[in-house]
């Protein structure tokens, strides 16, 4: 309990986390109460009379989701399920049709087209299903004459209500915790169990013949199994190991680190349910209106209108296999994985590039969809296993099926996004041991002509933070020892200690056989430059490149400071050197293309009459010190690979105070200037984010030391 307390300390102790949690609660908190505000001209009370004793079908599954909305005729009615319609119809458009295809390909730009496509539907949509909701559920309950204004009315609200929710989900999403759309399902989801958990203690089990006590907490520990096994469908994944070929640029190795494509059991998620569910209502439908007609249709009616019978769940759990095995044949696409595999050098070890790697990706598919299908029939059908076992309706359904798919997905992503809150800061996690991990996609790496492209999740990205803010301290903490008479191997003593202590590792030692915590490169030296026992002198300047590991992540950033009193010239070189790389992290928004960073920092420097280093790059960085892709500082506006939110890159201009042209020393390391003049280095770890650049590494710290004031 004390550990508990102290988590629930640790969670408001972060402010920016304590404010996204109580935005989160107070915009979910909006949601609900709209979904206790009822349309005009409905009787309440005669609408609650007629729903007194539930819905058990597709109909008391809407109701659920919306929160009991549905069934109060509450404003929210429609609640948050034509939106959901509407994406998935904009999914399967994405499969079906070549021009939304290629949205989806055109990154952050394309998905903000979708997004706005999809809210468009919503209201579509959402003026179709109103209509009928209102003459199927709440004509006979309106207190007024039912008119075509009372239908008008109704449905511009309905609309108007769905598209509020709409941009809740949106609003938590950007301001809170989590995603919007999924916690205002979740949501509804919980604040039926309360009432679920009423009807099954005191509507059932402490009924003389209900068992009592004893049987309601074998049913709880049951429930608790089931949610446990749950974990595990959503969580499961068979990881394919995947080798990318080593490049060498500038003493700097790009790829040569294996990675894993992390393919899911249950890959389909609660997709197969929701459409197996709608293809049994719908003949159900039919065959209700012809059962008049036959005595037969009539029994084939009254067997799959029992959502409790046998021939209902055994063609409903068939039916749940197809549709996982269409679905996740539908979304991996093991063609293209391999072809973007082999075009970007890599492969699976022991399996030939391309069609064989595509036939064995296919194949592992295949083996991991049949158990994962076959479980997620027996999730689907448990609520009607509870039934048998004379469970309440309301309280079987949290047994299983999409909403408590949906329960155990969301909370894990929800719970996970918090703790790496708290590693971030340095504190402990939700548990003792291990770590949360929310649902992954099937394939993070996107290839480009330089390799793989690894997009980060936020999680990584906070974990890639946590490593960078180490780095940007760790540089502060060497700045502060910048003086005459200092050696470059006291400094990166300094910054191993420094690093060590922060519970991290340091990323350049032993790495490809470098020997230093740092690149320490004086004047002419532009990277690279090794640790040595030579003493830095008055009127010097170092530029000093350190990166930290911690948690499996990387953070990178480069600095150049001053030692003592410098000269004018050099205090310009290695102001416009900053402001280069100011330049480049601002053109690094989402949408935007890299040579809009590279002309950024290359049209600044050279207007300047200075040289920009051709041979040496940025570069993208996470569970790899140098990932793809590379990150120029020369180039076009407009050109290179467009930028997508996910990606983090390694910007660090090279401005030499002459000429381009660098040169190698014998040392196998150290680059230094071609004509012998001066060169500055400066680096920002930046992660691409919605509307403008989150710069992950920091200079406040380390502008505070004597060597960094210009």
């Amino acid at each position: 309990m004390k550990n508990f307390i102290n988590t629930i300390k640790n969670i408001f102790a972060i402010e920016d986390l304590r404010v996204r949690i109580l935005n989160t609660l107070g915009f979910l908190l909006v949601y609900r109460i709209g979904s206790y505000i009822v349309l005009p001209g409905v009787d309440a009370t005669a609408l609650a009379n007629a729903h007194a004793h539930g819905d058990n079908g597709i109909l008391g599954l809407i109701n659920i989701f919306a929160g009991g909305a549905f069934g109060r005729a509450a404003i929210f009615g429609l609640g948050i399920m034509p939106y959901i319609s509407a994406s998935i119809v904009m999914q399967l458009l994405g499969i079906a049709v070549p021009h939304f295809q290629k949205l989806q390909k055109e990154g952050a730009s394309g998905q903000k087209k979708i997004e706005r496509y999809t809210r468009i539907l919503t209201v579509f949509v959402t003026a179709f299903q109103a209509p009928g909701y209102i003459a199927s559920q709440i004509a006979a309950s309106a207190n007024e004459p039912v008119g075509i204004f009372f239908y008008i009315r109704s449905t511009l609200i309905l609309i108007a209500g769905t598209v509020f929710v709409m941009w809740l989900g949106e609003k938590i999403t950007d301001k809170g915790i989590g995603n919007g759309i999924s916690l205002i399902i979740m949501v509804g989801i919980l604040a039926r169990l309360p009432f679920a958990f009423t009807a099954e203690l005191l509507g059932n089990r402490m009924k003389s013949d209900g068992g009592g006590l004893i049987v309601f907490l074998v049913e709880i520990v049951f429930l608790v199994l089931v949610v446990m096994a749950t974990i595990l469908l959503v969580q499961g994944t068979r990881k394919i190991p995947v080798q990318f070929a080593k490049r060498i640029v500038g003493n700097k190795q790009y790829g040569g680190a294996r990675q894993f494509i992390p393919l899911k059991v249950n890959a389909a998620g609660v997709m197969p349910i929701i459409f197996a569910q709608a293809i049994m209502f719908l003949p159900l439908t039919v065959f209700t209106s012809l059962s008049g007609s036959s005595s037969a249709m009539s029994g084939l009616v009254a067997t799959f209108s029992n959502i409790g019978g046998f021939w209902y769940n055994f063609t409903f759990g068939l039916m749940i296999v197809a549709f996982t095995y269409f679905y996740t044949a539908v979304i991996i696409n093991s063609n293209q994985m391999a072809e973007e595999m082999k075009r970007n050098g890599g492969f699976v070890p022991g399996i030939k590039p391309g069609k064989k790697t595509a036939e064995y990706i296919d194949t592992v598919m295949s083996h991991i969809t049949l158990p994962g299908s076959v479980f997620l029939a027996i999730v689907a059908i448990m609520p009607a296993i509870a039934m048998l076992f004379k469970v309440d309706n309301q309280f079987a359904r949290f047994y299983g099926g999409t909403s408590l798919l949906i329960l155990v997905g969301v909370m894990m992503d929800t719970l996970q996004q918090i703790e790496s809150y708290l590693l971030m800061r340095h504190y402990d996690g939700l548990m003792k041991t291990g770590r949360i991990k929310g649902r992954t996609s099937c394939l993070k790496y996107i290839a480009t002509t330089l390799g793989a492209i690894y997009y980060k999740t936020e999680s990584e990205i906070l974990k890639i933070q946590k490593s960078s803010l180490i780095v940007s301290k760790t540089l502060a903490e060497v700045g502060k020892s910048i003086q005459p008479g200092i050696s470059t191997a006291e400094l990166d003593k300094i910054a191993e200690s420094y690093i060590i202590a922060c519970g991290a590792k340091p990323a350049f030692k032993g790495y490809r056989g470098f020997p230093g915590t740092l690149c320490l490169s004086v004047n002419a030296q532009v990277v690279h430059g090794m640790p040595s026992s030579y003493k830095l002198k008055e009127g010097d300047i170092i530029s000093v490149d350190c990166g930290a590991v911690k948690d499996d992540f990387y953070g990178d950033s480069a600095y150049t400071f001053a030692v003592g009193k410098i000269s004018e010239e050099l205090k310009q070189l290695l102001r416009i050197t900053k402001e280069s790389l100011a330049l480049g992290v601002e053109a690094a928004i989402d949408g935007g293309r890299m040579g809009d960073i590279s002309a950024a920092v290359q049209q600044h420097a050279e207007k300047h009459k200075y040289g920009v280093v051709r041979e040496l790059v940025g570069h993208g960085i996470g569970r790899s010190l140098h990932e793809g892709p590379d990150v120029p500082n020369y180039g076009k506006r407009g050109n290179g690979m467009k930028l997508m939110r996910g990606l983090v890159i390694a910007i660090e201009p090279m401005i030499n105070m002459g000429k381009k042209e660098v040169n190698q020393e014998d040392d196998g390391w150290t680059i230094v200037t071609k004509d012998g003049k001066p060169s500055a280095h400066f680096e920002h770890t930046v992660a691409i984010a919605k509307g403008k650049p989150e710069v992950l590494t920091t200079f406040e710290e380390i502008e505070q030391t004597k060597a960094a004031q210009l």
